[in-house]
């Protein structure tokens, strides 16, 4: 018998969703043999229209066959927040509805009241009423409740915080150097705040601040067509953010270190003082690279937006900063000393392990379920 059907993005890639339904899977897995996997991810080779139609009926099809063959009682599945998403979400919940299972619905992204509200009258009866079949739906955060506003029945909902899928590195040594190291570590996405960095870096240079900084990048160059403002292309981001580092004369103060996994992400992050992360992205839920960053005991300065507040208490474990706001930036590091770096640091460590641990987000995800 399988209970459980889980339906989700499994890696690789590797992605702040994917890691976090393969840390699901695997604890499940753990303590459990009766559950079986469809994994939902695109083939990186294949991204044209015919093979993702193909994706997404191979979906259905080894859904219905499970649902027919095998004894289950549960249908796990992550909801997507856009158009083409939310046809094969449409069939799986409906499938899942026809055959009498309990059905269990996950979100990850904070924007899905923005894909409502953008639909036409027809599909947003269409989605309250496919939304509406779950028994249960999981968001990361009681601040993304209202993105499923249009759900009126609070019993549904339950509030599990993301975990970080690897042990939290034990005796961490901050540096005790006059120059702080600071870590932007996520895709480098216009509205993740990427380029306000950059611009803080040259007002702290205007300020004659600069040499107490050292700016760390790392991560792919993605585009977010929907709130780019800057540019068009990959090629057009890469020699925006290049050409403000050569022409400003930083390259002595920035270092982009590309894609990193593996000893040198752990080391970038263990020496980091401040993770810095200005987002205002729209898809922003609850970032992983956040939940590491407090595993690693840096001090968080982000944006007070989307889940991010269960994650930065402002003065305890960072500080919040402003979006789209270089300025915020540069103000709030021109403060910084090795006092606060110490607190900071030591309650992001407490913060991760009061309520960011794999065990404890598997935990609550199972008794869920």
């Amino acid at each position: 018998m399988s209970r459980i059907i889980f339906i989700g993005n499994y890696p690789p890639p590797f992605s702040g969703q994917s890691i976090a339904f393969k840390t699901l899977v695997d604890g499940y897995g753990n303590q459990f043999n009766d559950y079986c996997v469809i994994n939902t991810i695109e083939k990186p080779n294949k991204r044209d229209s015919f093979s993702r139609i193909l994706d997404y009926v191979s979906v259905i099809f080894k859904l219905l066959f499970l649902l027919i063959f095998k004894k289950t009682e549960i249908v796990y599945h992550i909801v997507s927040s856009h158009k083409k998403g939310f046809i094969r979400d449409f069939v799986v919940i409906n499938l899942s509805s026809l055959f009498g299972k309990k059905i269990i619905l996950h979100s990850h992204n904070g924007n899905y009241d923005q894909f409502y509200d953008l639909s036409s009258k027809r599909m947003q009866k269409s989605i309250f009423k496919t939304i509406n079949k779950a028994s249960t739906i999981v968001l990361l955060s009681e601040k993304l409740r209202n993105t499923f506003y249009f759900i009126k029945n609070k019993d549904k909902f339950v509030f599990v915080n993301n975990g970080l899928p690897i042990d939290r590195p034990i005796n961490l040594k901050k540096s005790k150097e006059n120059k702080f190291s600071i870590l932007y570590l996520s895709n480098l996405i216009e509205s993740k705040g990427y380029l306000d960095v950059i611009e803080s870096v040259i007002l702290l240079k205007k300020m004659n601040l600069l040499s107490k900084f050292h700016f760390h990048f790392a991560g792919d160059f993605m585009l977010n067509n929907s709130q780019d403002k800057s540019y068009t292309s990959i090629k057009e981001a890469k020699n925006l953010f290049f050409n403000l580092i050569k022409d400003n004369d930083l390259t002595n103060n920035v270092s982009y270190h590309g894609i990193i996994q593996g000893e040198k992400k752990n080391n970038l992050l263990q020496n980091a003082d401040v993770f810095l992360l200005p987002t205002y992205y729209n898809v922003e839920a609850q970032p992983l690279t956040i939940i590491e960053a407090l595993a690693y005991g840096c001090a968080i300065f982000s944006t007070n937006y989307r889940g991010i507040p269960e994650m930065l208490i402002n003065d305890y474990n960072g500080k919040f900063i402003e979006s789209k706001s270089p300025y915020s930036i540069a103000a709030n590091l021109k403060g910084l000393n090795r006092e606060n770096i110490q607190k900071y640091s030591k309650n992001s460590i407490d913060l991760f392990d009061k309520s960011f641990t794999k065990e404890k987000h598997i935990h609550n995800m199972i008794k869920k379920i």
